[in-house]
């Protein structure tokens, strides 16, 4: 992993969305958890991977984020306060290593990836999920861009999600 060319950093672990009662015990100490755990992963990826990137002078790493860390959303406070981190880390890394030929980028993933635990969790049909070969190729020519025009964020909808 150290030597890859590009790397997409996930969510990392999630307690699930809806952390309604946040602000009181045992609530209060999952939305501290969600957000260091999205959060740290990310951290732990870069750490682990920027440096091989920029002893070869190259490399993209992007960020996967959600429509919540630009807006929110009712019920979705710890999501939305870790993804917001992960949108910051991203900006934070790209303005510390794009002027050495790293690109950094977020990208906004505003559905449900389609897998067997998300079809279990969310019983939705897989045509309204979004699919990891989609994904993949919308950052695969992302992270394949010239210097002289680099993508920072880019958002992705299923058909029919309101946005």
């Amino acid at each position: 992993m150290a030597n890859a060319p590009a790397i997409v950093a996930g969510s990392g672990p999630c307690l699930g969305y809806a952390l309604v009662n946040y602000l009181a015990a045992p609530g209060y100490l999952d939305f501290v958890w969600t957000c260091r755990a999205m959060v740290r992963s990310a951290v732990h990826l870069a750490h682990a991977v920027l440096p091989g990137m920029m002893k070869r002078g190259f490399g993209a790493f992007v960020v996967s984020g959600a429509l919540t860390s630009l807006q929110g959303g009712h019920d979705f406070a710890a999501f939305a306060t870790a993804k917001a981190g992960l949108r910051a880390l991203a900006r934070s890394l790209a303005q510390e290593y794009g002027s050495k030929g790293l690109h950094l980028a977020h990208i906004v993933l505003d559905g449900i990836l389609d897998t067997g635990a998300s079809r279990t969790l969310y019983g939705m049909a897989p045509a309204r999920m979004m699919q990891s070969q989609c994904v993949a190729a919308a950052c695969l020519p992302m992270a394949q861009q010239p210097e002289a025009a680099w993508t920072h964020d880019l958002d992705l909808h299923p058909m029919g999600e309101a946005f």
